[in-house]
């Protein structure tokens, strides 16, 4: 028995007509003899309902626990819609609940690790059924309790998946046609990469390439799992990540992540505020920080928009005064070189402050360099850097 793994994105299933198209994928797989797990995100994208952020609004105050049950409802309903969907076209599917896809977890919700994988259930169906549609992102701890496996965790249940079932190759299907040089809505010049490597797509993943998840892409370099990113709108077969031995020493692409916050707080305003309640408070909330500065003065961070709204109701309630807040975007310049990095450091910095282009903070580290600059000149610096490194071809 064949068994086929594939996963669709929430942009993928968002409407009818997109579903349709998702749909004629599966059965073109069906006809070739295989058998197909289906991987599932929740339909659409924040704010549509049932997207994963627009499910965690609902609850600010709920406590990780709890906030996993809720954001775990998306992909269920995404699995039951799907599978109904192909049982419309006589197809013979079944929608899997969380307990009987067998992946158990530790108990870090939000975060949580799979620990093993028990496939007594998804044996059992695959004999009885062509489809398995079953939720990605989410698994079970020992206590029965659900857990989320954090953000692009969909992506990490596929890859898992097809090791588990002896897949050697996975599909991630998305709206966009593959893993590009730049964000295509940002850079006017920028190309599908054909292949990549599985560091490079790592850190790009990490650093704002939302095509692929890079705790999948790990996984799949430890057990030689290629990786094809492609579209669900048409048969192109986008970009296949493997293992690659580059020859030349280059810039492979960038990454960009907008909807950052700059936040400055001055402990001589907030003269109750000890410096570890601030570190607590992120880490109840289980809220990343990024460009982190800290001094005896004060500490300047980097927040994702999305958790705003919950930190600005802890400061409030704690009357932490915030002296700066600025809407901004990080750019990530990736290499295949760790060598590469100081000398385009410097050009790159050079080229934007030449552009009128104010940055805000740098960072560095082995294959990957990090700008930070306000969120009105994201688009100019990314065409700036990609036409300056020539990425466009």
């Amino acid at each position: 028995m064949n068994v086929e793994v594939i996963k669709f994105g929430g942009t993928s299933l968002k409407t009818k007509k997109m579903r349709e198209k998702v749909v004629k994928i599966i059965q073109s797989l069906i006809k070739q003899n295989n058998k197909v797990i289906v991987v599932v995100s929740a339909i659409g994208r924040y704010p549509d309902y049932y997207a994963t952020d627009s499910l965690r609004r609902l609850a600010p105050n709920a406590s990780l626990q709890e906030m996993d049950l809720l954001m775990s409802v998306g992909e269920t309903i995404s699995t039951v819609v799907l599978s109904s969907e192909l049982k419309n076209k006589n197809i013979k599917s079944i929608a899997i609940n969380t307990y009987e896809l067998g992946f158990a977890t530790n108990s870090e919700f939000n975060n949580a690790n799979i620990i093993k994988v028990n496939k007594e259930y998804l044996n059992k169906y695959l004999d009885l059924y062509d489809v398995l549609v079953v939720p990605g992102f989410q698994g079970i701890d020992e206590e029965g309790k659900v857990t989320t496996l954090g953000r692009g965790g969909s992506d990490f249940s596929a890859v898992v998946l097809a090791h588990q079932f002896g897949a050697k190759r996975v599909k991630i299907y998305s709206d966009v046609q593959g893993l590009m040089t730049a964000n295509p809505k940002e850079v006017k010049d920028a190309r599908l990469i054909r292949t990549i490597g599985y560091d490079e797509v790592i850190n790009m993943s990490y650093q704002g390439a939302k095509v692929v998840h890079y705790k999948a892409v790990e996984y799949a370099k430890e057990h030689n799992i290629e990786i094809e990113l492609r579209s669900a709108l048409n048969n192109d077969p986008g970009t296949v990540v493997k293992h690659i031995n580059y020859k030349k020493k280059k810039i492979i692409g960038l990454g960009s992540i907008e909807n950052l916050l700059y936040l400055v707080i001055n402990f001589k305003d907030n003269l109750h505020l000890k410096q570890d309640e601030f570190f607590k408070i992120l880490s109840k909330f289980n809220i990343e920080i990024d460009f982190l500065v800290f001094s005896p003065k004060e500490i300047k961070f980097v927040i994702n928009d999305i958790d705003s709204e919950i930190l600005n109701k802890t400061f409030e309630k704690k009357e932490i005064k915030v002296s700066l807040v600025k809407e901004c975007a990080k750019i990530a310049l990736v290499n295949n070189n760790p060598n590469y990095n100081s000398n385009f450091i410097i050009k790159a910095i050079s080229y934007l402050l030449k552009n009128d282009i104010n940055i805000l903070n740098v960072s560095n580290s082995y294959t990957t360099v990090w700008l930070l600059v306000e969120k009105k000149d994201l688009a100019k610096s990314l065409n700036l850097i990609h036409d300056y490194f020539k990425l466009g071809g």
